[in-house]
């Protein structure tokens, strides 16, 4: 099982003013949504500390007592590929009885933090124990057109180590950050810009996105496949309305956004809600829609060539759909590959019945992905006979016994 990214964190209060209340019906084909720099704080990473160096890492920091313990600011170039960044930024801390005593941080980038001094540490008032430091980062990135200076202030907050946790952990955040507003549903809400492919740019390529305060509660998810997220890639439903990014700039200081119509509204369901109704084309060219399978339990299972434990899933959930197919289950499935060769190949080799979705796109970035809010691969949604939502599985033996209580006659008796 494996997720798209780390970071699921709150960020509360970070937005500057008050949205003005105008008409509720109000609709805007398009809008200018135009970016200022401000103090946001930001966290993006909350992580566990590793005992080895991480790839970036040519040779660890001098020192003389304490364990080292390793992290990274991730930080990718644009010629570097999609799923391997290799400009990642490394630090290291030392700890001493569970406690953070110094801090090290590759600043001049080269790889090498033998050649760094320990940097400022000084408390952290909203955690007990904890210390914090500034790091300052800058680079020019280079694109296909121009030079573009990129400036990071991270802070990297070093927790002390918490029982039953076997290490201690840290907290990386983005002390600034673009906002503005977007109107949503007639209402100017907050927003920031999101620097999901962490290379200091935004494009639609991959990641990057607004997180926009939506339903005006001041409180933002910091998680991609949250609804909250708007990504520049694909179109997106904020509220009653589709957007798309229609224009973004690379600096990050102004992105147009253009309604999409004739999109209904829909939801993420709860447990016991109807589940969100969705069509593809398979693979086979099958035709399949969702709300077609009402009158048998359907499995949505969404899946990667790539993910080591879908490898393993695939015979179990095979041979549970041979079990219970008979019986009236049905499943469908969704790939978050971007390699269709690979979805083939891995359709070859474990012969899978079902009508697969395969559009090149993963987990928010997915329509269907981003419908469920799917945020790691390997995971089974269980719809019942009338298309309500009965959760979300990651243990096949869970899956395959909830699934044969649904397929069971209602009159039957309980053993």
């Amino acid at each position: 099982m494996h997720r798209g990214w780390i970071c699921v964190v709150v960020v509360s209060g970070c937005l500057l003013g008050a949205p003005h209340v105008v008409a509720a019906d109000q609709h805007i084909e398009s809008q200018v949504v135009h970016l200022a720099t401000t103090v946001a704080n930001i966290e993006i990473e909350n992580q566990e500390f590793a005992t080895f160096t991480p790839p970036a890492m040519l040779s660890p920091p001098h020192r003389s007592v304490g364990d080292l313990r390793f992290g990274q600011i991730k930080r990718r170039l644009p010629t570097d590929p999609l799923w391997y960044a290799k400009h990642h930024v490394p630090f290291a801390a030392t700890y001493l009885n569970g406690m953070p005593l110094s801090l090290w941080c590759d600043l001049n980038m080269n790889g090498d933090l033998a050649d760094e001094s320990p940097v400022h540490l000084y408390d952290y008032p909203a955690s007990a124990g904890a210390k914090a430091a500034l790091i300052d980062l800058a680079w020019v990135a280079r694109t296909a057109k121009d030079s573009i200076p990129v400036s990071w202030k991270i802070r990297i907050v070093l927790e002390p180590l918490a029982p039953p946790d076997t290490l201690p952990r840290y907290r990386l955040q983005r002390v600034f950050a673009n906002t503005g507003t977007v109107v949503v549903d007639g209402r100017p809400r907050n927003a920031f810009l999101y620097d999901g492919s962490n290379d200091g740019l935004y494009t639609r390529d991959y990641g990057d996105g607004l997180f926009i305060d939506s339903d005006g509660d001041r409180t933002i998810t910091v998680d991609p496949s949250e609804p909250e997220f708007l990504p520049f890639s694909v179109s997106a439903q904020l509220g009653r309305t589709l957007f798309e990014a229609a224009h973004v700039d690379v600096r990050g200081n102004e992105i147009e956004l253009r309604s999409v119509a004739g999109q209904q509204e829909q939801r993420r369901a709860d447990v016991g809600d109807l589940a969100p109704d969705f069509s593809f084309e398979a693979l086979d060219h099958r035709h399949v829609r969702l709300s077609d399978y009402r009158g048998h339990p359907v499995i949505i299972y969404f899946w990667a060539s790539w993910c080591p434990s879908c490898e393993g899933m695939a015979p179990m959930l095979r041979a549970v759909y041979d079990r219970l197919h008979p019986r009236g289950l049905e499943i469908v499935s969704v790939s978050f590959d971007e390699d269709r060769g690979k979805v083939l190949a891995f359709e070859v080799k474990h012969r899978e019945p079902w009508p697969v979705s395969f559009i090149g796109r993963s987990f928010f970035e997915n329509p269907i992905g981003r419908l469920y809010g799917v945020s790691v691969t390997g995971a089974a949604y269980l719809v019942d006979a009338e298309g309500k939502f009965q959760g979300r599985y990651y243990d096949i033996e869970d899956l395959e016994e909830r699934a044969a209580e649904l397929l069971a006659p209602k009159n039957a008796e309980r053993p």
